[in-house]
């Protein structure tokens, strides 16, 4: 993947490993020792693709979740 853009502790605009498809990463702040990350992955080429990855971001997140 290539991050083509990034402003620290906020946001980060990646092409995905594809290619053909990015994503929009921020990061946000919710307190003492709590936060945010919310993926929206674009330019999926159908809605069984989007449900795919849906479902791969939802895991990815949750297995991130669990390391804390």
């Amino acid at each position: 993947m290539v991050v083509r853009t990034a402003t620290p502790n906020k946001t980060m605009r990646i092409t995905w490993i594809d290619g053909k498809t990015s994503l929009d990463v921020s990061f946000n702040d919710r307190g003492k020792s709590k936060s945010q990350i919310v993926v929206q992955h674009g330019k999926l080429a159908s809605s069984s693709q989007a449900a795919r990855m849906k479902a791969y971001w939802k895991s990815a997140l949750e297995r991130l979740s669990a390391t804390v």
